[in-house]
């Protein structure tokens, strides 16, 4: 046991040895060492901090990404792609009080808007009557009078409509223009008046079985219709005239 024990006891004393003779260079070692870490260390960090801030950044605009592509499209319903007046036009082609009062929605909230959405409406349901008029059995040429009045009186509302969507968008405000807008109000529930009596003059000339006292009151709904579509084709306030007045 005590020769086993000798190779361990020199072993030790010349590492001893050996660490008392370097010490110098051990402590010059360490403090290059410290020297190092001193300068080195705030480097570290701040590289760690930045990139854990771009880690963060990077996470956030991830979630916001995910968050927007769950959005419905109803956030730009209020930003058609097709223009406002097509859309009126294909609605009130296929008869689609829906697609119509979607359109109508991005107008401002004035009252004109109100009284043109409720004008279309009728004008919508005196087109249907008119359809059925004619697989009655009502002649053509009063057929084609009602469909002239109604196609007449829509694409007038369609320019009225889109020159109002120009003019909300403008900054002016309705005061300015209420006069003119309230003029052309008038001239809707005119028309709206007038459909509404030509629809009635229609389901009587059914009803009558085309008897001379029902074509002459349709007759004069008729005449009537005319003359409210004409009062209506008057031209409206321009955009550049709003602002014009404006200034």
């Amino acid at each position: 046991m005590k020769n086993a024990r000798i190779p361990l006891i020199i072993a030790g004393l010349l590492g001893a040895s050996l660490l008392y003779a370097a010490r110098d260079y051990l402590s010059l070692i360490l403090i290059l060492g410290i020297k190092v870490l001193i300068y080195i260390a705030p480097i570290v960090i701040i590289i760690g901090i930045v990139i854990f801030a771009k880690r963060r950044l990077d996470a956030a605009s991830q979630q916001k990404r995910g968050v927007l592509r769950q959005q419905p499209p109803a956030r730009y319903a209020r930003q058609p792609a097709t223009p406002l007046r097509p859309r009126l036009q294909s609605a009130f082609r296929r008869n689609h009080t829906a697609d119509l009062d979607r359109a109508l929605a991005t107008l401002p909230a004035w009252p004109i808007s109100q009284q043109l959405q409720t004008t279309t409406h009728g004008l919508l349901a005196l087109n249907q009557s008119i359809y059925r008029a004619q697989a009655e059995g009502v002649p053509v040429s009063m057929i084609q009078r009602y469909l002239s009045n109604t196609q007449q009186a829509s694409e007038r509302i369609w320019d009225l409509a889109s020159k109002l969507e120009a003019l909300g968008q403008q900054p002016v405000t309705y005061e300015l223009i209420a006069p003119r807008l309230q003029e052309e109000e008038a001239h809707l529930a005119q028309l709206q008046h007038s459909a509404q009596a030509a629809q009635d003059g229609i389901a009587l000339l059914i009803v009558s079985g085309m008897q001379s006292g029902a074509f002459q009151q349709s007759d004069e709904d008729l005449s009537a219709l005319t003359a409210a579509v004409k009062r209506l084709i008057s031209p409206i306030y321009s955009v550049d005239d709003a602002l014009s007045v404006k200034h």
